[in-house]
């Protein structure tokens, strides 16, 4: 199922009665609305049909929300289902997120684009053309760390992956008062150090069955006031409909500290997985001469290409 089409069927199964979009594009996602819509771009080329009430905004996402009523348009009305597909890059989608969940209900949805990349090279920070997600995928184990009480379900949606983002709250401070500390341990250079859960996408679910969940009837009701039910309550819930105690946890990564570059040392970006740990394994084990040399490239390299290096070195000196 691609993105489009899990969106449309969100949009059927939460029925929400106001909708915030990041990231308009050609307006395709846009044009699945059809409640008060407020929606964000600082280039769009909107060639869809529309058919809602909409505000569309020619801004980029930080500037929209420096404004002093930035949701004027809803009348008071709180987010109910906001989709972020603006800018690839982590600190955008995780500011995007603190500034979204402060015009939200605890019922609310948030959905993110480009969490599930396939390969190191579409999880760029710069794009180098083909599918590119950037390195959203990082939303996920810092929502995991900083936000344990939410509940963060990664779906894998054609081609990207998404992350449906549910039981928030306005009132935390939590990602506000570490930003700087997140922004220093997750942020770091190409290429970036993507957890193998995320490219095999082994912490995904099903779209269909994450659609398919009764608790979005149970969401509905509670959003509406037709019954009661806190927020713990729901999610766990929710916990227990999904299964998501089997899943893989992400929440304790974060990508490993890289030591400076050395005095004529060129610094060692791998382009192709096997073949550098062929090459480096080989130079480990035919030339000991080159040992130290090849122990500073082994320490960049991600810890995948560790693992493989270490399993040809341990084949190379027979066992």
């Amino acid at each position: 199922m691609n993105r489009h089409e899990f969106l449309l069927r969100l949009h059927e199964v939460y029925r929400p009665r106001t909708y915030f979009e990041i990231g308009v594009n050609t307006g395709r996602s846009l044009s699945l609305s059809r409640v008060p819509t407020v929606a964000v771009d600082p280039a769009f080329i909107v060639t869809a049909e529309i058919d809602c009430d909409l505000h569309l905004v020619r801004t980029t996402s930080d500037g929209f929300f420096a404004r002093t009523f930035p949701f004027e348009h809803l009348r008071g009305a709180p987010v109910d289902l906001a989709f972020i597909d603006g800018m690839h890059l982590f600190e955008f989608v995780l500011r995007d997120f603190i500034n979204i969940e402060r015009y939200t209900l605890w019922t609310s949805v948030i959905v993110f684009d480009d969490v599930l990349p396939r390969t190191v090279k579409q999880a760029a920070r710069r794009r180098h053309g083909g599918a590119w997600a950037g390195d959203v995928y990082k939303i996920l184990p810092v929502l995991h760390r900083y936000r344990p009480e939410l509940l963060a379900i990664p779906v894998d949606t054609q081609p990207t992956g998404t992350l449906l983002v549910l039981c928030v709250d306005p009132s935390n401070a939590s990602l506000t008062e570490n930003y700087k500390d997140i922004i220093r341990d997750y942020v770091v250079e190409d290429p970036q150090q993507v957890p193998m859960d995320v490219l095999d996408r082994h912490c995904a679910l099903d779209p269909n069955a994450v659609l398919g969940m009764p608790f979005w009837a149970i969401l509905r009701a509670v959003r509406d006031g037709d019954i009661e039910l806190d927020k713990r309550q729901f999610r766990a819930t929710a916990v227990d409909y999904l299964g998501l105690q089997a899943k893989p946890d992400v929440g304790s990564w974060r990508p490993e500290l890289r030591r400076k570059r050395t005095r004529n040392l060129p610094h060692f970006v791998p382009a192709r997985g096997r073949e550098v740990c062929s090459r480096v394994a080989r130079t480990a084990v035919a030339h000991p001469i080159l040992r130290e040399l090849s122990r500073r490239i082994f320490a960049q390299l991600p810890e995948r290409y560790q693992r493989a290096i270490r399993e040809r070195i341990h084949k190379g000196r027979g066992g």
